[in-house]
C-alpha cells in the first residue's frame, strides 16, 4: 500500500499520477516525433555519423515510442517521490550480499526459461546464424538493452503501476489490471496500417506523432492474438508475483533482464528455419507460442508457491 494508507482503504492518487504520466508522455511524444525526425534528417544530411544514420533507418512510429520514455524517465523520481517509493528501500530494492545472491538467482531462472523454450524451436524447426550477425555486439547490445528494460519496465509496471492499483483497488486487481496494461502495451502498429503513413512511415508531417499515438493505442484492435497476449499477461503476472512473494524490486527485474537478454541474442543472432510450428512453439521472441505460454504459466505456479519473504515494503 502507498502513502502509509491502511489495507482497508481505497487510495487512488497514485494511479491518477501514473495517469497523467502517460497521457503527458504521449502528447509529449506526438508533438516532437515529427521535429525530432526532421532533426535527424538535417543533421544525417549535413553532419552525418554513426547514430544519424542508425536513426535514418527507422519509422517514425519508431521515433515516436522512444520520445514516450523521455518524459517517463524525467518524471519518474517525482511521481515515486510523491508516491512515497523514491527511496530504494521502499521501492523493494537493496544491495546486501542476500539479496544480490537473490537477483542472479532470479536471472539465471529467466535466461534458462527462454533457453528451455529455445532449445525446442530450434530441435524442431531448426536454426540459422544471420549471415550478418556479429555475436560480440549482439551480446553487448543485448546486456545492456535488456538491464535497461528490465529496470525501466519493472520500475513502471510492477514498481508504480501495480501497487498504485493495489493500493486503489486491492492485490489482486494490482496484479490482474497491470499485467493487462502490460501485454497491451506490447501490441505495437502492425505493418499493415504503415500505409496511411508518409512514404509508410519513412516520411513526416507535423501531424506524425498524433497519428502514430492513435495507431499505437488501437494497434491491439488490428492485430490481436489470443497466444501471444495470454503470454504476456502472464509474463507479467509472473513478474507480479515475484515481487509480491520476495518483497523485492530485484527479482522481476532479473528474471525480466535474463529472459529478454537471451531472447535478445536469439532474434538479432539467428532465424528459424521452419514456420510451420510457430502458432506451437512461437518464434525468437517466444511469446508468440502455446509453448512460450505453457513455459510461462509453469513458471507462475512455481512463483506461486515461493516462500513470502518476512521483509516489508512501505
Amino acid at each position: 500500500m502507498l502513502f502509509d494508507a491502511p489495507e482497508t482503504s481505497h487510495v487512488y492518487r497514485g494511479l491518477l499520477l501514473f495517469l497523467y504520466v502517460y497521457l503527458g508522455a504521449s502528447l509529449f511524444a506526438s508533438i516532437a516525433t515529427p521535429l525530432f525526425f526532421w532533426l535527424n534528417e538535417w543533421v544525417n544530411a549535413n553532419y552525418p555519423c554513426e547514430l544519424s544514420q542508425y536513426l535514418a533507418k527507422k519509422r517514425v512510429d519508431i521515433f515516436y515510442d522512444r520520445l514516450c520514455w523521455a518524459p517517463i524517465v524525467v518524471a519518474l523520481p517525482f511521481i515515486l517521490r510523491a508516491c512515497g517509493l523514491l527511496s530504494l528501500r521502499n521501492l523493494g530494492i537493496s544491495f546486501d550480499a542476500a539479496s544480490l545472491k537473490k537477483f542472479c538467482g532470479f536471472w539465471i531462472f529467466g535466461f534458462c526459461a527462454v533457453a528451455v523454450i529455445t532449445a525446442v524451436q530450434v530441435g524442431v524447426c531448426g536454426a540459422s546464424v544471420k549471415p550478418d550477425a556479429d555475436f560480440f555486439s549482439i551480446i553487448i547490445s543485448a546486456l545492456a538493452g535488456s538491464v535497461i528494460l528490465g529496470i525501466l519496465e519493472e520500475v513502471v509496471f510492477r514498481g508504480l503501476l501495480m501497487r498504485s492499483i493495489y493500493t486503489a483497488f486491492g492485490a489482486l486487481s494490482g496484479m490482474v489490471l497491470s499485467s493487462l496494461f502490460f501485454a497491451y502495451k506490447h501490441f505495437k502498429t502492425p505493418y499493415d496500417l504503415f500505409k496511411y503513413f508518409p512514404d509508410n512511415g519513412h516520411s513526416a508531417h507535423w501531424y506524425s506523432g498524433f497519428q502514430s499515438f492513435y495507431f499505437d493505442t488501437i494497434a491491439i484492435a488490428y492485430n490481436f492474438e489470443i497466444v501471444p497476449f495470454l503470454s504476456l499477461f502472464v509474463f507479467g503476472m509472473v513478474l507480479c508475483m515475484l515481487y509480491v512473494k520476495t518483497k523485492s524490486l530485484l527479482s522481476p527485474i532479473a528474471f525480466h533482464s535474463g529472459a529478454i537478454f537471451l531472447m535478445m541474442i536469439y532474434s538479432k543472432g539467428f532465424s528459424l528455419v521452419g514456420r510451420d510450428c510457430e502458432f506451437w512453439l512461437g518464434n525468437q521472441w517466444i511469446t508468440n507460442g502455446c509453448l512460450g505460454l505453457a513455459a510461462l504459466s509453469a513458471a507462475f505456479v512455481g512463483a506461486c508457491f515461493l516462500k513470502k519473504s518476512e521483509s516489508s515494503l512501505k
